[in-house]
């Protein structure tokens, strides 16, 4: 039996990436996330449509906010908020200021303070980091 392979295609931004990915896989999945509720494991899964549906809003949320071209910091754990995250502001928000989530509280703060962020999207654990920013 015979593979058969997708013909390459070369993008130039992220933006694009992301609607042909629509454009050509709708339904199908983008990400699969693992849900933990107690001692009950469910999935969900995100199609390509449903991933481009949440960086529209987020970018949305991001522009009445006034955070139109302005620097944000991310950082937070693998997951598909942090993506999210990250292609909603390579896809025409700002500049997106990626922080590594192993550094430790004293080189976050640097690191916050030489690129001049703007903002910081984080998770929750770093919130006492945060707020003694």
């Amino acid at each position: 039996m015979r593979k058969k392979y997708l013909e390459k295609q070369d993008f130039k931004t992220l933006k694009e990436l992301i609607r042909t990915s629509v454009q050509k896989f709708p339904n199908e999945k983008a990400f699969i996330i693992k849900e933990k509720k107690d001692n009950e494991i469910t999935y969900k899964n995100i199609t390509y449509k449903d991933f481009l549906d949440d960086i529209n809003a987020l970018g949305t949320a991001l522009i009445k906010l006034g955070l139109k071209g302005k620097r944000i910091a991310v950082i937070g754990p693998n997951s598909y908020e942090w993506a999210l995250t990250y292609f909603c502001v390579q896809c025409g928000i700002g500049v997106l200021v990626p922080l590594d989530k192993g550094l430790p509280a004293d080189e976050i703060k640097y690191s916050l303070n030489k690129s001049k962020s703007d903002v910081i999207i984080f998770d929750e654990e770093y919130v006492d980091i945060v707020n003694d920013f």
